[in-house]
């Protein structure tokens, strides 16, 4: 035999051992469906929404895998072990910085059919986005450790109030809006058993814990919050005013009970509405409704208006307004004392006054020129709110000008 002939023969064998190869790792590859995981976190597959896999795991084998997760996003990752043989695996899921997040043990028997786990984390706003990693590890105390398992990875849009995000859960971060209706989104810190094996079937986690919303009220506005939790959930809702103080709060004394809260703005400011969980309940949605009322009637009267019967032109006229409010919150009033004498000719002062429940006496100073007029003038009292509508009226008082 030659040389060549021998080279020939061996190449052949080769590349017949080399298909075989290819062959074997194409029929395991097509049995298993889409790529696997690596084999650490450094290797890790990068997979999206919508990722699939089926394989078989022996004993001590890992599959990594990386994902990237929105605020006001799910992330939601569904283990079964498929085969009928016995069977043992943990699935967890860690943060960027490889610290766990949420994690199940799925232990299977011949007798079970299958056994699946469900699991769940979802994001709040602190990071513009979150990668996370997937680890899936085979263990083999049950039975010999060889079985087939399956992995389905999606990602759900849960955004709070109509935006493409989540609401904020600090002051800075709070999200504006405006009166209206709108829909939000809370993790959950759940279990649920599935009364085999010890095992939980489901864990769902999160770090969205509270939404917080931020809106403008004027003086004397008062804020309606009108607040619907999921059945199985309480929650809780707590107003704030500009200062970050609690003005008023209120939670669910049941699961899925409607709670309402209202507030009074004394002024103009921005007030906030915070969304949290009442305990460990699941992630869910909830429907907030708020309502702005104005502020009606100020309830403010004059009380008395008094002035001197007579003063002299170059000097200055002092009247005293006694004004009385019986509704709580602050605003600003304008007190304008005026008249006129018999051939139309004026005088008046103004005052400002800021004022909530309460009575005070407010003084008008009226300048009267030396080249006033002399005689009678009628004065008269008038109150007005910073919108210029007239609150409160009275007069006249009848002054007499000397020279």
């Amino acid at each position: 035999m030659t040389a060549m002939t021998t080279k020939r023969k061996m190449r052949a064998i080769a590349l017949f051992g080399m298909f075989a190869i290819v062959m074997s790792f194409g029929i395991q590859t097509a049995s298993a469906g889409p790529l696997g995981g690596g084999d650490s976190f450094e290797n890790a597959t990068q997979i999206y929404s919508g990722y699939s896999v089926e394989t078989w795991l022996d004993k001590g084998d890992e599959d990594y895998f990386h994902i990237t997760v929105n605020p006001g996003q799910m992330l939601v990752l569904t283990g079964t072990i498929v085969s009928a043989d016995y069977g043992a695996m943990y699935q967890s899921i860690y943060d960027e910085n490889i610290s766990v997040l949420n994690t199940l043990d799925i232990k299977q028997y011949p007798s079970d059919g299958s056994s699946s786990s469900l699991m769940t984390v979802s994001f709040d706003s602190e990071k513009d986005y979150y990668k996370l990693y997937i680890r899936t590890k085979a263990d083999s105390y049950i039975g010999g450790g060889h079985f087939q398992y399956s992995l389905d990875v999606s990602v759900e849009d849960h955004y709070d109030a109509n935006s493409e995000t989540d609401a904020g859960d600090t002051f800075d971060a709070a999200m504006s809006i405006s009166h209206g209706s709108y829909d939000g989104f809370l993790s959950g810190n759940y279990n649920v058993n599935d009364g085999k094996h010890d095992a939980w079937s489901s864990k769902d986690r999160g770090t969205d814990n509270k939404d917080l919303y931020k809106l403008s009220l004027e003086a004397g506005e008062t804020i309606n919050v009108k607040l619907t939790p999921a059945d199985d959930v309480k929650l809780k809702t707590m107003i704030y005013n500009e200062d970050r103080a609690n003005v008023n709060s209120t939670e669910s004394p049941e699961t899925g009970v409607i709670t309402r809260s209202s507030w009074t703005a004394p002024y103009a400011q921005d007030v906030y509405v915070l969304i949290e969980r009442g305990g460990d309940y699941p992630s869910g949605t909830y429907h907030l409704d708020i309502s702005i009322e104005s502020p009606g009637e100020h309830g403010l009267s004059i009380a008395s208006f008094e002035t001197p019967s007579t003063t002299a032109t170059g000097t200055i006229l002092r009247t005293n307004v006694s004004i009385t409010k019986t509704t709580s919150f602050d605003a600003w009033y304008t007190v304008v004392v005026s008249g006129i004498n018999d051939d139309g000719y004026p005088i008046a002062g103004t005052a400002c006054v800021k004022l909530a429940c309460d009575s005070v006496t407010v003084p008008v100073w009226i300048s009267i020129p030396p080249g006033s007029e002399i005689g009678d003038y009628s004065l008269y009292a008038d109150v007005y709110a910073i919108d210029w509508d007239i609150v409160a009226s009275t007069g006249p008082e009848v002054v007499t000008v000397t020279s």
